[in-house]
Protein backbone atom coordinates (compact mmCIF):
# COMPACT_ATOMS: atom_id res chain seq x y z
CA UNK A 1 0.00 0.00 0.00
CA UNK A 2 1.15 3.45 -1.00
CA UNK A 3 -0.54 6.94 -0.54
CA UNK A 4 0.04 9.84 -2.43
CA UNK A 5 -1.53 12.63 -3.80
CA UNK A 6 -0.47 12.20 -7.45
CA UNK A 7 -1.25 8.43 -8.32
CA UNK A 8 2.05 8.44 -10.46
CA UNK A 9 4.00 9.29 -7.49
CA UNK A 10 2.89 5.95 -5.77
CA UNK A 11 3.41 4.00 -8.40
CA UNK A 12 7.17 5.26 -8.58
CA UNK A 13 7.10 4.70 -4.85
CA UNK A 14 5.57 1.52 -5.30
CA UNK A 15 7.63 0.26 -7.94
CA UNK A 16 10.89 1.13 -5.97
CA UNK A 17 9.90 -0.83 -3.02
CA UNK A 18 9.53 -3.75 -5.19
CA UNK A 19 12.82 -3.36 -6.97
CA UNK A 20 14.38 -3.28 -3.15
CA UNK A 21 12.50 -6.02 -1.90
CA UNK A 22 13.65 -8.07 -5.59
CA UNK A 23 9.86 -8.64 -6.19
CA UNK A 24 7.74 -7.69 -8.75
CA UNK A 25 4.30 -6.58 -9.75
CA UNK A 26 3.36 -11.23 -10.15
CA UNK A 27 4.39 -11.11 -6.30
CA UNK A 28 2.32 -8.31 -5.59
CA UNK A 29 -0.74 -8.36 -8.20
CA UNK A 30 -2.82 -6.38 -6.56
CA UNK A 31 -1.60 -3.56 -4.53
CA UNK A 32 -3.28 -0.67 -3.13
CA UNK A 33 -1.29 2.23 -4.49
CA UNK A 34 -3.18 5.71 -4.85
CA UNK A 35 -4.29 9.09 -3.84
CA UNK A 36 -6.27 9.32 -0.04
CA UNK A 37 -9.80 8.63 -2.52
CA UNK A 38 -8.59 5.67 -4.66
CA UNK A 39 -7.52 3.88 -1.35
CA UNK A 40 -10.51 4.73 0.59
CA UNK A 41 -12.90 3.46 -2.27
CA UNK A 42 -10.89 0.10 -1.91
CA UNK A 43 -11.41 -0.14 2.07
CA UNK A 44 -14.79 1.41 2.08
CA UNK A 45 -15.87 -1.48 -0.13
CA UNK A 46 -14.79 -3.53 2.80
CA UNK A 47 -16.48 -1.90 5.41
CA UNK A 48 -19.71 -1.71 3.61
CA UNK A 49 -19.40 -5.48 3.47
CA UNK A 50 -18.95 -5.91 7.07
CA UNK A 51 -15.36 -6.21 7.68
CA UNK A 52 -13.82 -4.58 10.37
CA UNK A 53 -10.13 -5.18 10.41
CA UNK A 54 -7.82 -4.20 7.85
CA UNK A 55 -4.20 -6.14 7.98
CA UNK A 56 -1.80 -3.93 6.01
CA UNK A 57 0.97 -5.77 3.92
CA UNK A 58 3.77 -3.53 4.25
CA UNK A 59 7.32 -4.20 1.97
CA UNK A 60 10.46 -2.56 3.36
CA UNK A 61 11.58 0.36 3.19
CA UNK A 62 8.48 1.08 5.16
CA UNK A 63 6.68 4.09 4.29
CA UNK A 64 5.69 6.38 6.89
CA UNK A 65 3.84 8.87 5.27
CA UNK A 66 1.56 5.77 4.00
CA UNK A 67 0.88 4.77 7.28
CA UNK A 68 0.19 8.23 8.46
CA UNK A 69 -2.00 9.04 5.88
CA UNK A 70 -3.89 5.40 6.24
CA UNK A 71 -4.64 6.38 9.77
CA UNK A 72 -5.50 10.27 9.70
CA UNK A 73 -6.78 10.82 6.28
CA UNK A 74 -8.32 7.55 4.25
CA UNK A 75 -10.17 5.95 7.56
CA UNK A 76 -11.97 8.67 8.51
CA UNK A 77 -12.85 9.37 4.43
CA UNK A 78 -13.78 5.66 4.01
CA UNK A 79 -15.70 5.25 7.55
CA UNK A 80 -17.72 8.88 5.92
CA UNK A 81 -18.36 7.12 2.23
CA UNK A 82 -19.95 3.97 4.10
CA UNK A 83 -21.66 5.81 6.88
CA UNK A 84 -23.11 8.40 3.77
CA UNK A 85 -24.15 5.64 1.70
CA UNK A 86 -26.20 3.92 4.81
CA UNK A 87 -28.16 7.17 5.08
CA UNK A 88 -25.58 8.45 8.62
CA UNK A 89 -26.97 4.28 9.71
CA UNK A 90 -24.20 2.65 11.96
CA UNK A 91 -20.96 1.25 10.77
CA UNK A 92 -21.63 -2.28 9.59
CA UNK A 93 -19.62 -3.75 12.55
CA UNK A 94 -21.29 -2.20 15.52
CA UNK A 95 -20.24 -4.36 18.90
CA UNK A 96 -18.06 -7.63 17.39
CA UNK A 97 -21.55 -8.57 15.71
CA UNK A 98 -22.82 -7.97 11.84
CA UNK A 99 -26.26 -5.62 12.19
CA UNK A 100 -27.87 -8.61 9.70
CA UNK A 101 -26.59 -10.95 12.50
CA UNK A 102 -28.74 -10.72 15.09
Amino acid sequence: MIIRDDPGEARRVWAAQLAHNLATEADEPDPWVGSVDDVAKRLADYLDIGFSTLVVSALAPFDEETFERLISEVAPAARHAVLSDRGGLRAPMEGGRHPRAS
